[in-house]
């Protein structure tokens, strides 16, 4: 899987990477940003989430035009769920759908970053 632009590639992710030493996803080997600027940017790409830190968890809601729109994004949500290794719980009606993604560890970190940054790309293809 592509990585975000500006992540750091290594075969290993060697114990450097930021904020542990596991790749992003499940068979990649992309790491965390190296840079704090580049963290804060991909921080940054996820500021329609509400962020909460106990339990650590982001939430957004989407809304779609009709529900072949909702259908289509649940249906590129769950490829996306696929190929990552990551299932957010979701809740949806007709035309919204609400995604919870949960700290894999204690804290939020690249994992869950990554997965909502590409969560936004998927929406914006279909409200856009």
């Amino acid at each position: 899987m592509p990585s975000a632009a500006g992540t750091t590639h290594r075969a290993d992710c060697s114990p450097s990477c930021w904020p542990t030493n596991r790749p992003i996803f499940r068979n990649s080997t992309a790491c965390w940003p190296s840079s704090p600027k580049r963290r804060i940017a991909m921080a940054d790409r996820t500021t329609d989430w509400n962020v909460q830190q106990r339990p650590a968890l982001m939430t957004r809601r989407y809304d779609f035009a009709s529900y072949a729109e909702t259908r289509q994004f649940l249906d590129d949500l769950a490829a996306l769920s696929e190929r990552a290794g990551y299932y957010p719980d979701l809740n949806f009606g007709k035309t919204h759908v609400n995604v919870s993604v949960a700290a894999q560890s204690q804290a939020l970190g690249a994992i869950e970053y990554e997965f909502t940054a590409e969560v936004d790309t998927l929406a914006a293809r279909l409200t856009h």
